[in-house]
């Protein structure tokens, strides 16, 4: 069945209307991307709030986004590693990419690496990209931080 966004979002703000968080997260990254809609940064701010306030992993790596780029709201780091965490706890891949890459940058947390490689790991998947980011962030890590890094990947659980 080819791709219809149209349709897609129509069924999203059907869902979003009656509350659902999914539909409401559908169309938060519909309007940060301008996917099937004309991007709209206050637009994904309003649904991301919605969808993030009920649980929803995917709002609130949205809104997340938004709080590390500054886009529709001030610029904050540390919002946006709050957020990514709660995403990246779920079990929600892009979260934990992101979450990875706030630590590797030392950006809203102190500069960890071991925190860093744990979480792109984490995130790390068919078809998913950290850009290089476990392969550079390795290259500043001692053995023991390499290996206490994959211990806190092999224990972890959502």
């Amino acid at each position: 069945m080819a791709q219809d966004f149209q349709e897609a979002l129509r069924w999203a703000r059907l869902a979003a209307d009656q509350g659902s968080a999914h539909g409401q997260g559908v169309l938060a990254a519909a309007y940060n991307t301008g996917s099937g809609v004309e991007r709209d940064y206050d637009e994904s701010l309003r649904w991301s709030r919605l969808a993030a306030e009920q649980g929803d992993a995917w709002g609130q790596a949205v809104l997340a986004s938004l709080y590390r780029n500054g886009r529709g709201v001030e610029q904050d780091y540390e919002e946006a590693v709050r957020l990514y965490r709660l995403a990246a706890e779920q079990g929600y891949t892009g979260a934990q990419t992101s979450l990875g890459m706030m630590y590797m940058a030392g950006r809203g947390v102190e500069r960890d690496f071991v925190s860093a490689y744990m979480w792109l790991s984490l995130g790390a998947g068919p078809g998913i990209s950290d850009g290089g980011a476990r392969e550079t962030v390795v290259r500043f890590m001692t053995p023991e931080q390499i290996a206490e890094a994959e211990a806190r990947v092999r224990d972890w659980k959502p």
